[in-house]
């Protein structure tokens, strides 16, 4: 039976690899026009890199962990599962992260929204640091007869499990914020109007866009992690190791959906060249004109771009967007 969990962990650990690589050199054009200036950097877009590196050295680490097993090959084991631990569990915050800050613009810098939201990250910052602790503590080589080896941890795995647990309280959250707000926004400006009719119309494009990658993300992280949880939790896995198999498959699934929602919004954002607005006020719609990025007035700011409220009282929404690369839109990410 041991075996058959090893054979199959292999395939999936090696498969899950492939595709992330795969994933990772098809995107790298992306990080390249931020890098080089093509599509404007904000600080935001830091936990998109950290999300998408982090991944890369917790995967490389996971296979070396994994596939070195000859006794004559000198592996620090302690090292390689800090690297797992810290940047594995780490991209699991970060991927969140990545999500909470589009939030926090959706709810226009709300001040409990962000505390909120920040006390939720620190606390999955702190929790990955612990289990990286753990793990490094318990790391150790061991060698199988003349011509096998590897790397084994003896932790429990109850700080992973803690982080996963925690990891899909703060999706959870993070989705019902979406959703009510945008749902709220929507009704706001259009009154009965669903978001799905009129998906393909101005600001319900854009806030259709943001509700349907909130959902995949959290339904295929919910998943992969829900699975990794109930894996973690069997204790007749755990003196073989064989709990741990799954840990790398759920890290990739939440940071791929993640990263991607956060280019596909850059990218929709980059594809406008003027904005129009709709102002309204407490007794509904009142005008509808064209705001210029390039006015004074319009205060910039890196994680903006659901709501404005102006002086005189006015909403202002975002309702269309057309194409202009070098338009520089205020939101979360661009």
């Amino acid at each position: 039976m041991a075996a058959n969990y090893l054979v199959v962990g292999d395939k999936v650990i090696h498969m899950m690899f492939g595709l992330y690589l795969w994933e990772w050199f098809t995107s790298l054009n992306f990080d390249w026009q931020l890098i080089s200036g093509k599509k404007r950097f904000k600080w935001p877009l830091t936990f998109y890199f950290l999300n998408r590196y982090a991944m890369l050295i917790c995967a490389i680490s996971y296979l070396i962990l994994w596939d070195v097993q000859n006794p004559s090959v000198h592996i620090d084991c302690k090292f390689l599962f800090a690297l797992v631990h810290l940047c594995g569990s780490g991209s699991l915050g970060l991927a969140s992260a990545n999500l909470a800050i589009r939030t926090i613009a959706i709810w226009n810098q709300n001040i409990y929204v962000i505390i909120g939201l920040t006390i939720l990250l620190l606390a999955h910052l702190g929790l990955v640091i612990a289990d990286t602790a753990d793990a490094t503590k318990t790391a150790e080589l061991q060698v199988y007869g003349s011509d096998t080896a590897g790397c084994v941890n003896a932790s429990t795995g109850d700080w992973l499990r803690i982080i996963v647990s925690a990891t899909l309280i703060i999706d959870f959250v993070v989705l019902v914020l979406n959703i009510y707000k945008i749902l709220q926004t929507s009704k706001a400006v259009y009154g009965d109007a669903t978001l799905f009719k009129y998906r393909k119309q101005g600001f319900f494009k854009l806030s259709y866009i943001v509700l349907k990658q909130g959902v995949v993300y959290f339904l295929l992280a919910f998943s992969s992690n829900a699975a990794q949880i109930v894996i973690l939790s069997i204790p007749a896995l755990r003196p073989t190791g064989m709990n741990r198999i799954f840990i790398l498959p759920s890290y990739i699934i939440a940071t791929i959906v993640a990263c991607r929602a956060v280019r596909d919004l850059t990218n929709f954002i980059y594809d406008g060249s003027e904005i129009h607005v709709v102002s309204t006020t407490r007794s509904g719609i009142s005008g509808n004109r064209r705001l210029n990025p390039a006015r004074s007035d319009v205060k910039s700011s890196p994680i903006r771009f659901a709501l404005e409220t102006e002086q005189d009282g006015v909403l202002v929404q975002m309702e269309t967007i057309s194409r202009n690369d070098s338009l520089h839109v205020k939101s979360p990410i661009v």
